[in-house]
């Protein structure tokens, strides 16, 4: 087993988080949008 750094963090938490930012980043533009 290989732990580079990530010993907590699976590869799906680390995605949801990267939606996360992603959904949130897309609103805060569309706020600003308007």
């Amino acid at each position: 087993m290989h732990q580079h750094g990530f010993a907590g963090l699976s590869p799906a938490l680390i995605a949801a988080l990267l939606i996360a930012l992603l959904v949130l980043t897309l609103a805060i533009e569309h706020l600003v949008g308007l």
